[in-house]
């Protein structure tokens, strides 16, 4: 039994230990402290934490409104000619030479070759609860990232000799 206890043990720190070379900029933020001290390490520390917690919540959002669209089948395209709606006829694409000018705005706009991506809220087909879908998941992200902050601020700094 002593013997578990003692491997168990073992292979915890074996992991903890691995998991601390996965740490991105680990050796960089040890230079840092060494040089300017333990506060600049722990702010620096802390711009890495809140960089890999918001690349969690962007990745949590995608994968929360594409996955249901991609598993729906082909979204569908921009309306066709014979499509009767009461806005009328409209073309995302423009033809012939568009300036760069332009091709900028419609990025920053939303418009054009964007409107038809996963990128804009018109994309996705109608769906029941579309918009309690969106608003479930942002604050189900906002509830995870502010767990994470939590435990983080709770859990003891580790030691280091």
């Amino acid at each position: 039994m002593d013997q578990w206890a003692r491997l168990l043990r073992r292979s915890k720190e074996k992991t903890k230990e691995g998991l601390q070379r996965l740490q991105p900029w680990a050796w960089t933020l040890k230079r840092i402290g060494g040089q300017f001290g333990a506060g600049t390490e722990s702010y620096f520390s802390l711009l890495r934490f809140l960089l890999l917690l918001n690349l969690l919540a962007s990745v949590l959002m995608a994968c929360m409104t594409l996955l249901p669209t991609w598993l729906e089948g082909a979204p569908p395209g921009p309306p066709g000619l014979n499509t009767s709606s009461p806005c009328g006829f409209y073309n995302p694409h423009s033809q012939g030479l568009v300036t760069f000018d332009t091709q900028l705005f419609n990025l920053l706009s939303g418009e054009g070759y964007l409107e038809w991506s996963p990128l804009f809220y018109g994309f996705y087909p109608p769906r029941p609860h579309l918009a309690v879908t969106y608003l479930c998941w942002a604050f189900a992200v906002g509830l995870i990232c502010l767990l994470f902050i939590l435990h983080r601020s709770v859990a003891p700094a580790p030691l280091t000799p």
